[in-house]
């Protein structure tokens, strides 16, 4: 049977249309397609300022908290890879093999985008750049004596007895507390000062004891720790263009607020330097293995650069620490069945109230599948390791020029790549005994908490030491759970992931005489 011709013309125009628009096979392009061709919003989305103010409200439903969910849509519009005005030409990346690519051309020195703000509060306060703002030569020079001191497995070990006692100090507060939400949410604040203080400033704060006054500068501290993130926010969300050609109300506060927070600690510092050095006059060596004791017998390093350092690691950890555990705690209340198996694993290795033994977490899988796929579930951070590449590259068969900055999209790779993955599984990152094959084939770029690579988070061991620390003292005390208004509870991002409100927990304080169930 013919077709009439005016239906085979009509056909075959719908062929040609289909073949046209059709994304492109990577693995079967041979010539790589100017940048200019990425899909992506066009006209005025593309103009500097214009187009990253276009992305928001009043202009769209997004706001800068739901930048996530910018990037879900942005995917669904236009695909695994997309062009956009972040500030400055932008791609996002959303698979695992343009990761890979991603980071096979990161270079020696891997670079992140240059931050304006502390930048220029470099600049006006004589400041050196710190490991976050470093790049090249000067980076690796900073970055070498930590990769030393903080990359090995059991780098945070040595504090591991210290921050037992922080940690249960921490649960005791928790279940007594008769405080509100906006008050317990407080204490996440606290733990992660305290225990990230210890680390940095090798003293306790005092902020851990509820029934004692604590030093009022310990408290602005925190305080003023906390309106860094705030500031940094407003600039990445947009809020503030203008801090780089003077200094507007963003750029000062975040002055005041920085440098407090430099000051107090340099000054907690120099006391600890002081009473190292003491330390080691008496006995004619060094008496401790600590973190600061070890940057100061690195002979490349001046102690304004120990300083930096520090400053750096404690407000990369407090901010992040604090919000995850948060996330962490809400996640197993909402999954008692799995919070009940993760109590049994706790009382075997640790017993009821037992302090916490390098060997204890060792023999703790479980613990760590939840932690891990609490990540997956609920990305602790806007994106994965944002990075400016150094030489043209080309992914997806698209080139991409250097100094583009490539985002990748890993809190939406976490949530489709996954099999069930609105499901909290933690089993899902355990391996059988006679296997050491995870049970799911994903590709480990998926999920990027702690970053990759050569830049990859430094303080990674003492987070997920504190971490542990905290949900196996708080569940050997009680059983985390929220009220009903909480239960939906929804997530948003001011550079890490939090409560989109207050979350109200409840802990259920744990019999003393209770016994293990199906041991």
């Amino acid at each position: 049977m013919f077709c009439p011709r005016h239906q085979v013309r009509k056909l075959w125009r719908r062929v040609v249309t289909t073949i046209s628009t059709a994304t492109p096979d990577v693995n079967q392009i041979n010539t790589p397609r100017p940048f200019t061709d990425i899909p992506g919003p066009s006209g005025l989305y593309q103009w500097p300022l214009v187009g990253t103010i276009l992305l928001y409200k009043p202009f769209s439903h997004f706001t800068p908290e739901t930048t996530h969910l910018l990037f879900q849509h942005m995917f669904q519009r236009f695909g695994p890879i997309v062009r956009l005005q972040l500030g400055a030409p932008t791609v996002l990346i959303y698979e695992p093999n343009d990761l890979e690519q991603l980071f096979a051309n990161e270079g020696r020195y891997p670079e992140r985008p240059p931050f304006g703000l502390t930048r220029n509060y470099n600049i006006q306060n004589g400041v050196k750049d710190s490991l976050a703002d470093a790049v090249g030569e000067d980076w690796q020079r900073l970055r070498s004596p930590l990769n030393k001191n903080l990359s090995k497995v059991d780098s945070a070990e040595y504090y591991l007895e210290s921050h037992n006692v922080i940690a249960s100090e921490f649960a005791k507060t928790l279940v007594t507390s008769k405080g509100d939400a906006e008050n317990i949410r407080e204490w996440f604040y606290r733990y992660s000062t305290e225990c990230i203080g210890l680390v940095c400033l090798n003293t306790r704060l005092g902020l851990m004891n509820a029934d004692v006054p604590i030093e009022p500068d310990a408290l602005t501290f925190l305080e003023e720790s906390k309106n860094i993130f705030v500031q940094i926010h407003r600039v990445i969300s947009g809020k503030s263009i203008m801090h780089d050609f003077y200094r507007n109300k963003t750029y000062r506060a975040y002055e005041r607020s920085n440098s407090f927070v430099r000051s107090y600690m340099k000054l907690k510092l120099r006391h600890a330097k002081e009473a190292l050095e003491k330390a080691n006059e008496r006995v004619g060596g060094a008496t401790e293995k600590n973190l600061l004791s070890s940057l100061m017998g690195e002979k490349d390093l001046d102690f304004e650069d120990v300083e930096n350092i520090m400053i750096t690691l404690y407000v990369a950890g407090m901010e992040s620490t604090a919000k995850n555990l948060q996330v962490l705690f809400f996640t197993l209340a909402s999954n008692p069945d799995k919070q009940e198996k993760l109590y049994r694993e706790i009382r075997a290795e640790v017993g009821e109230n037992g302090p916490v033994t390098i060997d204890a977490l060792r023999r703790m899988p479980y613990l760590k599948a939840c932690v891990k796929e609490n990540f997956r579930l609920v990305y602790p951070s806007l994106t994965g390791p944002v990075r400016v590449l150094q030489n043209d590259a080309v992914i997806r068969g698209f080139t991409i020029p250097a100094r583009t900055q490539i985002i990748p999209c890993n809190s939406h790779t976490c949530r489709t790549v996954f099999p069930k993955a609105d499901q909290f599984l933690p089993e899902r990152w355990l391996r059988s005994s006679d296997s050491r094959k995870l049970p799911h084939a994903t590709s480990p770029l998926a999920c990027l908490q702690f970053g990759y690579g050569p830049r990859n988070c430094i303080g990674r061991r003492f987070a997920e030491q504190l971490i542990y620390l905290a949900v196996i003292k708080t569940i050997q005390s009680a059983k985390i759970t929220v009220e009903p208004e909480s239960s939906q509870m929804k997530f948003t991002y001011s550079i890490f992931v939090q409560p989109a409100e207050v979350i109200k927990f409840k802990f259920i304080p744990r019999e003393p005489s209770q016994t293990m169930k199906q041991l």
